[in-house]
């Protein structure tokens, strides 16, 4: 215990030299220090230690603090491997901070991969597209006056759609037991269906100028 308080008292004149800068002028040596000297004591010797002196390393690693300034934070650089000073809130290499964490340069940034800010990333914006047209641009394609009806017949069959013009959209479909070939031609007054059927065939049709 001699020891100990021996110990303590040199710690306390250190303690109060630090704080100063000057030698005691009431020899701290010279009393015996109680238990709230000693928590006085360590309170105060760690106030110094945390305020007036700077880390120089962090688990081992150097930290380079060349490049302070304002918007940046302290990252680890594994090219330097150091840590360093990093401009933050921008994607890319290097590193920033994002809700209080540090992001590393292959970590996900809005402002690179979401520039339109829809919320969606740009990649993935085709997932609710057709190559770039979504159902309501679709909807409004289809838009317009349709013929709609059957031609049924032998190759080719003939059927006069009432558009008034030359139609510029064909749609075709067949209700049959085996698979069959279908095409068509048209002009302004007529389509003209063409098939591989032996017999004859129903074909349903839907044209648009």
């Amino acid at each position: 215990m001699a020891e100990f308080k021996e110990a303590f008292k040199k710690v306390l004149a250190e303690t109060f030299t630090e704080m100063t800068g000057k030698s005691t002028a009431e020899d701290p040596t010279t009393k015996d220090p109680t238990a709230e000297d000693l928590t006085e004591a360590i309170a105060r010797q760690i106030d110094i230690k945390t305020s007036s002196q700077d880390a120089t390393s962090i688990k081992g690693k150097v930290v380079d603090d060349s490049e302070i300034g304002d918007g940046k934070a302290l990252v680890y650089s594994g090219v330097k491997d150091k840590i360093i000073y990093k401009r933050v809130g921008r994607g890319g290499g290097g590193g920033g901070v994002i809700g209080g964490g540090v992001i590393g340069g292959g970590d996900m940034t809005k402002a690179v991969y979401d520039t339109d800010a829809d919320n969606v990333v740009e990649s993935a914006d085709n997932a609710d597209t057709v190559d770039g047209f979504h159902a309501t641009d679709l909807g409004t394609g289809l838009a317009g006056t349709w013929a709609t009806g059957t031609a049924t017949g032998s190759n080719p069959i003939t059927k006069a759609h009432g558009l008034g013009g030359i139609p510029s959209l064909v749609l075709t479909g067949i209700n049959a037991a085996q698979p069959y070939v279908v095409s068509w031609t048209a002009d302004a007054t007529n389509l003209k269906f063409y098939h591989n059927a032996a017999a004859t065939l129903t074909i349903h049709y839907a044209a648009r100028l």
